[in-house]
């Protein structure tokens, strides 16, 4: 993990309450620009993060291709 993510994943993590491979997580995706994080952890990751659209895999079977 290079400077700036750890430094998000710092930031992630203290803003959403995250444990810190959570938040590792979370930021690389972020970092990488990804559009959607897709998760199972509904308790940690809720819709409300702002910094990418979270989804869960029930969510899929609604979105459109």
């Amino acid at each position: 993990m290079d400077h700036s993510t750890a430094e998000l994943a710092a930031a992630l993590g203290a803003s959403y309450r995250l444990r810190a491979a959570d938040a590792v997580h979370l930021a690389t995706a972020v970092d990488a620009g990804a559009n959607r994080f897709v998760t199972n952890n509904r308790k940690d990751f809720a819709h409300s993060i702002a910094e990418i659209d979270i989804t869960y895999p029930d969510d899929l079977s609604d979105v459109q291709t």
